[in-house]
């Protein structure tokens, strides 16, 4: 299993730390083994310490955690103090990069000197080691609830109730996400660069798709954690339709967004009321709160369909023209999609997709499948229309699906490029 440290920027708001510790299992990275938060020197620092070690204390089996000052001075107001910044960030990453197998960096916390500090020194940590651009994850988050942003720093955290205050150290389900930002080492040939680029050019061109979203880079599912022989995912992405054929599972999180953007917290208690529940046994004085409680106790009761049925009815009169009042399909779970991506570099016309390259994104698509019990579909993307006659047999036994991307014709003399076009390779050959 790799060991994971997650190393995170922090200013005056803890929830920035254990958010993205528990956004990061909660979305299949794996377990985090070690946290480390940079911040400057400041009287609040050791309360977010407190609060950080409070919240981690109350998980079993919680992740070790380092607070560290890397600067004198509380904020980052000139040239010399930016350097000295960036310098101490490059030496812990040489450090734990020497002792962990991948580096989760969050650019969340503090302010926008010493999140420009930490990407300067991860980009002369990949100069001076290129081979670990896989292993280098850098991200922000996104909050959606614009209160946990404005509520949460540490003066009015200190006001609150202990578990009140959680709600604000581990955000519920559907209130923040998790943006990952594609990086690049500097000091690196361009041709060393080419298969990196190909891959977020295909990734760039899911995003301008509808039918996807969630789109990650160098993904390595926590389905997968002591299997050998899979690797990272190219380019992952969540589908935007349901699958076919495949038996109804509910995704809580999409059923999360949809109560707390659909119903106000009055209206959530009529829910409540509707399914002969008195909105004290559920709790919560929130609306995010109360509809996290709310979908827990009605799923520790098997009785989550009813919900769907009561929010079905309730929004069927009031619905928008293209609102989607179908609950039941509105909160399936969702394929996913596996990509491969395979640059020819030279003489794309000789280079067939081989059966090897096939085999080992089925590998991925069966493993994840079985773990997951989940609909995952795989494409694998290149710039060559031949494919040896193994690997197509390979592509109909498992429903792979095969590209051309059509790049610019100019695309080695770029230092980045789009993809103008995907075509399906079978189509070549008509």
């Amino acid at each position: 299993m790799p060991k994971q440290i997650l190393i995170s920027t922090l200013g005056l708001s803890p929830g920035v730390v254990t958010g993205a510790y528990f956004l990061l299992e909660r979305e299949g990275y794996g377990r985090i083994d070690q946290i480390v938060a940079i911040t400057s020197k400041s009287g609040s620092a050791n309360v977010c310490k407190e609060m950080i070690n409070a919240t981690f204390d109350l998980l079993d089996e919680r992740p070790d955690y380092l607070q560290l000052t890397a600067i004198q001075a509380e904020t980052v107001h000139d040239a010399q103090m930016s350097q000295k910044f960036t310098d101490f960030v490059l030496k812990k990453l040489q450090e734990y990069g020497r002792s962990h197998d991948k580096l989760f960096i969050n650019v969340s916390g503090g302010r926008k000197s010493m999140v420009a500090g930490t990407i300067t020194a991860v980009q002369k940590f990949l100069a001076l080691n290129p081979k670990r651009i896989d292993d280098v994850h850098v991200f922000h988050l996104e909050l959606l609830d614009d209160s946990i942003e404005a509520n949460g720093i540490v003066t009015n955290l200190s006001k609150l109730p202990f578990a009140e205050r959680q709600l604000y150290m581990n955000p519920p389900v559907g209130v923040m996400s998790l943006i990952e930002l594609p990086i690049l080492p500097l000091l690196t040939k361009p041709r060393e660069l080419w298969g990196t680029l190909f891959e977020y050019a295909v990734g760039a061109y899911l995003l301008e798709q509808p039918d996807f979203n969630n789109v990650r880079f160098h993904f390595y599912p926590a389905a997968w954690q002591g299997k050998k022989g899979l690797g990272e995912v190219d380019v992952y992405a969540v589908q935007t339709e349901p699958g076919e054929g495949w038996p109804y599972v509910l995704d809580r999180s999409r059923l999360l967004t949809l109560l707390t953007q659909r119903f106000n917290l009055g209206e959530l208690y009529s829910l409540t009321w509707d399914l002969a529940i008195e909105p004290d046994e559920v709790g919560g004085d929130t609306r995010t709160l109360y509809a996290q409680n709310l979908i827990s106790y009605l799923q520790r009761r098997e009785i989550l369909p009813d919900l769907l049925a009561a929010c079905q009815e309730k929004r069927r009169k009031g619905a928008k023209e293209g609102e989607d009042t179908n609950w039941h399909t509105a909160v399936q779970q969702l394929p996913l999609l596996l990509v491969e991506c395979k640059l020819r570099e030279e003489q794309p016309e000789n280079r067939p997709v081989t059966h090897k390259e096939v085999q080992k994104l089925v590998n991925k698509m069966q493993a994840l499948q079985t773990a997951e019990s989940r609909q995952v579909d795989g494409w694998l993307v290149s710039n060559t229309h031949l494919v040896e006659p193994e690997a197509l047999e390979l592509v109909q036994a498992h429903g792979v699906q095969l590209w051309q991307a059509t790049l610019p014709a100019n695309w080695q003399e770029m230092p980045d490029w789009p993809i103008n076009q995907l075509t399906p390779i079978e189509t070549l050959w008509a």
